[in-house]
């Protein structure tokens, strides 16, 4: 056997067993595969639709209760370089109704008998998540006996503030006047994270005030959903889900205590669903 070809069974005995699943490269290939998925099931089917270039136009709005999950991390190194975690993958949680417009066009196709459209939503779509956590910085004992210690918190926010979607819708009907689909494609949002630090007289352990920090952000994420509705005359009405998983949105910063420093680090990967009523006209 030549030099270069190695049996696949040697590879795997030198590392030990069998080879690992890596899911953090699996999910940023769902990350960046779905609108590349979505691009490609457009440019595939439109050659075979039955319609004008422009197919058939529409335009509509939704209501939508959305979601806003995911896990929290949150930790600080300091003055003496003790570690104190504040959140280690706690669940944040936010929920609001919010209204968004959309427009796209429809392409039946001649070879299947399916539809597909292309669609582009945009809102509002404001969704905020705080979590309270407040622990004890045992290098400030304030009795000397062990008993009464430092309150310190973070209080992290996560807000996002706009919503645009670019997606493509596949499905076909289910009766004369149904249609049911999936979708799938990429969702483009503004996040806006922030948290505060305790000023720490070192002295005394006092708090005597806090820093504010903020971080804004646009995060993208490849978006999924199902969906049926309703077509009367020129009208359509429907109901839809659909989910965005983001990617994380990270922070540290270092922090001068007089003659000493403190370090924080926060991460949060938030992900969004939102059930959506819509009602849509054909132009």
């Amino acid at each position: 056997m030549p030099p270069e070809i190695m049996d696949i069974s040697v590879y795997i005995n030198k590392q030990g067993g069998a080879p690992l699943i890596n899911l953090k490269e699996i999910s940023m290939k769902i990350k960046y595969v779905a609108p590349s998925l979505a691009v490609l099931l457009l440019s595939t089917t439109i050659g075979q639709a039955n319609a004008s270039v422009f197919g058939n136009p529409y335009m509509g709005v939704a209501l939508s209760w959305d979601h806003m999950g995911g896990k929290s991390y949150g930790s600080m190194i300091n003055f003496e370089g003790n570690k104190l975690t504040f959140t280690d993958g706690r669940h944040l949680s936010g929920n609001k109704a919010n209204g968004y417009f959309f427009f796209g066009t429809s392409y039946d196709l001649t070879q299947l008998p399916l539809f597909i459209c292309p669609e582009f939503q945009i809102g509002q779509g404001r969704v905020n998540s705080q979590l309270r956590n407040t622990i004890n910085d045992e290098s400030f004992d304030l009795m000397g006996n062990g008993t009464l210690f430092t309150q310190r918190s973070l209080d992290p926010k996560l807000s996002r503030h706009l919503n645009t979607s670019l997606v493509v819708r596949v499905g076909g009907k289910i009766a004369d006047s149904y249609r049911l689909y999936g979708l799938v494609g990429v969702d483009v949002s503004r996040f806006k994270y922030t948290y505060n630090v305790d000023n720490v007289d070192l002295g005394s352990g006092a708090i005597v005030g806090s820093d504010n920090f903020v971080k804004a952000k646009w995060k993208t994420a490849p978006v999924f959903g199902v969906g049926i509705e309703k077509k009367i005359d020129k009208v359509q009405v429907g109901l839809e889900g659909r989910i965005a998983l983001y990617g994380p949105i990270k922070t540290y910063r270092l922090i001068k205590r007089d003659l000493d420093r403190e370090s924080v680090s926060t991460k949060v990967k938030p992900y969004i669903s939102s059930l959506m009523l819509r009602l849509s006209y054909s132009l």
